[in-house]
């Protein structure tokens, strides 16, 4: 037998429920493990998705009708009015509600709860329809108010130089910019501001940055209210902010030991001199001509008759040179025979061109021998 249309729509509305009941379920485990991470009352964040939910239900005008509005607020009332009276059947609970719409001049009130408590408001001198009326008034003066309150607020929140501030206030405002930022940087919603003494700010993994020298660490309270302006302005701007301890440097500092081997200001080495040998971790020392022998192991004639042999620039120790004596070459025209052409080799392999500058030196000083 097929069924019916009927009885197929009520299947799938009873899917949709249990659907539903489940996305239900999940959504309060969301909420007790919000609460248990927030370490607050899990009734407290119900009641605040209760009043955001009936924010959405009936503050919105704009997405309902007024005939909507009624008919929604109608049905919330009656089925509190049979809450109640449930409650009273189950323990034996006495209870009554008035609600009136104070936007609303035709509404004439809401009275709900069991049969005891209404018959008593009813009989209640004072209250009736002349109560209700009574209490609709004083609900539409109030809404009016708020609302006028509300506009003049909205009215005067111009430039923040035009309204004037407490003193109270501005300190009240320095305690919850300095906590919210402190909370913030630390990650730690239990963070607090040490006024008097900053470096136990490092129990919260933070350090402050910028407070101002002429402002002593002390509590807002006790500072004046130009102090205060200024550290609010100051953490407002940046210049006065919370750092954490472990974040990384954004950039590695040169040793002063080795910044001088860069090169001067006028750029005399520049780029002609290969550093990387003395910033590397592990040095090679290359080998050094010593006894006339080059790299390759062939003998190298002698140039200097006293002193040893220079060593090449990249060698660990230089040698002492202090008691060096040339004996048929001007020291000035060596130096300057050798200095730009073997100090731009220094970017060379160790010991290339050594062994032909020798032997074009050596030639120069005896034309009768042979290269």
């Amino acid at each position: 037998m097929v069924p019916s249309a009927s009885a197929k729509n009520i299947t799938l509305d009873d899917l949709f429920l249990e659907r539903l009941d489940a996305v239900t379920e999940k959504t309060l485990s969301d909420m007790k493990a919000f609460a248990h991470r927030e370490s607050c009352s899990l009734d407290i964040v119900r009641r605040h998705v209760v009043q955001w939910h009936s924010k959405y239900l009936f503050a919105s005008e704009s997405a309902l009708t007024q005939t909507d509005r009624r008919e929604r607020i109608k049905s919330v009332l009656v089925s509190t009015s049979q809450t109640l009276e449930a409650l009273h059947q189950a323990a034996g609970l006495h209870s009554f509600f008035l609600v009136v719409d104070p936007e609303d001049p035709s509404d004439n009130g809401f009275l709900g709860g069991t049969r005891l408590g209404r018959e008593f408001w009813r009989g209640l001198r004072g209250g009736g329809e002349s109560g209700t009326n009574a209490f609709k008034a004083k609900a539409m003066s109030v809404h009016s108010s708020t609302g006028l309150s509300e506009s003049e607020s909205l009215s005067a929140s111009g430039p923040s130089g035009s309204k004037k501030v407490s003193a109270h206030q501005l300190k009240a405002d320095v305690y919850a910019a300095f906590r919210m930022a402190l909370r913030n940087t630390s990650g730690l919603r239990t963070a607090d501001m040490k006024w008097t003494n900053h470096g136990n700010l490092k129990t919260s993994g933070v350090r402050m940055v910028g407070w101002p020298q002429d402002i002593p660490m002390r509590n807002p309270s006790t500072l004046s209210m130009a102090q205060n302006k200024l550290l609010k302005d100051s953490l407002e701007l940046g210049t006065l902010r919370f750092e954490r301890l472990d974040e990384p440097c954004d950039r590695i500092a040169i040793p002063s030991s080795i910044s001088p081997m860069l090169g001067s200001r006028n750029g005399d080495l520049g780029d002609s001199v290969d550093l990387s040998w003395a910033l590397a971790e592990n040095v090679s020392v290359p080998p050094s001509i010593e006894d006339g022998a080059n790299v390759h192991g062939s003998p190298l004639p002698r140039v200097f008759d006293h002193g040893p042999t220079p060593a090449h620039p990249s060698s660990s120790k230089p040698p002492d040179i202090s008691s060096f004596e040339p004996t048929s070459l001007p020291t000035s025209s060596f130096m300057s025979s050798l200095g730009s052409d073997d100090l731009r080799e220094g970017a060379r392999p160790p010991g290339a061109g050594v062994e032909s500058t020798y032997k074009k030196r050596r030639r120069d000083l005896n034309p009768d021998v042979g290269g």
